[in-house]
Parts: structure tokens; sequence; C-alpha cells
């Protein structure tokens, strides 16, 4: 992961008070990726595995049922998203895809 991602990711709220070696200590499982348009990246009702966080382009959260689709949200950088099933070890309660 770049130098300065980092420096973005430190200072975003949730990382921000945190102490400097549990920073570390997280961001040493961290790994950046670029994901192409329109790939699904969670499914509703699947464990979370994962932090997710918006560096750069957007991502879409919707839900789908019964053959039909309502987007919830549009997530853009920097941000993190779905981070209550993350800290809470919960399925997902909507789903998210790369909108660019």
């Amino acid at each position: 992961m770049r130098d300065e991602d980092r420096q973005t990711i430190r200072q975003l709220p949730l990382f921000s008070k945190m102490e400097e070696h549990h920073f570390e200590q997280l961001m040493r499982a961290a790994y950046a990726q670029r994901i192409p348009q329109h790939v699904d990246l969670i499914r509703e009702g699947e464990p979370a595995d994962f932090l997710y966080l918006v560096m750069e382009g957007r991502v879409e959260l919707f839900s789908a049922s019964h053959g039909r689709e309502t987007s919830m949200a549009i997530v853009s950088p920097v941000s993190t998203f779905i981070l209550a099933a993350t800290i809470k070890d919960a399925p997902f309660l909507m789903s998210a895809r790369t909108a660019t």
C-alpha cells in the first residue's frame, strides 16, 4: 500500500485516535486492490470478512429482493462501508459493487 494511502486512512475518524502501534498492526494485514467497474464486492446475507475502504472511484450499495434491485447509497472516497457488519462479525445487510 502506498504511504500516501496509509496517511489518508490514518486521518479517517475511525483510525485517527487509534494508538500508533495498533494502527500499524492493522495495516500489516491491509492491502490495496484496483477492481474494475461493475464487480460485486459483497453480497447481502454473507458474513463480513473484510473492512472495505474506498480510496478511488465509487461503490454502489444495493439490495435485491424478488428479482428487483434498489440502490441504497453511493460511497465516495475516502470512506469505509458496511462497517457495522464488520465490527459485529455479522452478515452484510446490503450488497456492494464497484460503480466507477
